[in-house]
């Protein structure tokens, strides 16, 4: 949904599977039953190794260069700074608990943040990555993403619609939770200021 403030974690999951063999020091077994023995022992092996190979695999880290990061970083405490200046008419880190004679008053100082208007096109304008191309492309859809349902959810908001505002804040911050794990990828982890900016919250004065 709407507004400042919080932190993002990120988690890798790394799957290690360990297979032991037996070995023996005793007399070998008859052929016939030292061949089922192979036979099923195999088998088993072969499933564990299978599944040890199409085990998750670790997030791919697709940092853009410290010069791009520097330019998201401005805009993003500028959007931060433009937030500041605009305070909300009531507690609103609980998008979800606005009542519907809240909705307006929500709604218009919701419009009143650059952040929910420019935020595709600001981000655009920065224009490509020398590395990090890749994760900075995908953060432009999320970003996409984000300002349609915040637009979506400002006009619901206006209009105090409250199932509409319902409906566009959930999806809003859903879109927030995938841009964080994004930013991360792209070398801003939950340190960085624009971590803040996007975190739930952050468009709704949380």
């Amino acid at each position: 949904m709407i507004a400042k403030p919080a932190v993002a974690l990120m988690t890798s999951v790394g799957v290690t599977v360990l297979l032991s063999a037996c070995s023996s020091g005793a007399a070998a077994p008859p052929a016939a039953e030292a061949a089922a023995s192979t036979s099923a022992s195999s088998a088993p092996q072969t499933s564990v190794a299978s599944a040890s190979s199409t085990s998750a695999a670790p997030v791919k880290v697709d940092p853009v260069d410290k010069a791009f990061k520097a330019k998201v970083d401005a805009l993003c405490q500028a959007w931060l700074a433009d937030g500041n200046k605009h305070q909300p008419p009531f507690y609103m880190g609980n998008p979800m608990a606005l009542t519907a004679d809240q909705l307006a008053q929500a709604g218009a100082w919701l419009d009143s943040l650059a952040v929910n208007h420019e935020l595709v096109e600001s981000a655009s304008k920065l224009g490509a990555p020398a590395t990090g191309t890749e994760s900075w492309s995908t953060l432009l859809s999320d970003f996409k993403a984000l300002q349609e349902h915040q637009t979506a959810a400002i006009a619901a908001a206006k209009s105090s619609d409250l199932n509409a505002w319902t409906t566009q804040a959930t999806a809003a911050d859903n879109a927030r939770d995938t841009i964080l794990s994004d930013l991360t990828r792209a070398g801003l982890p939950f340190t960085d200021q624009c971590q803040i900016v996007f975190t739930r919250g952050s468009f709704h004065g949380g």
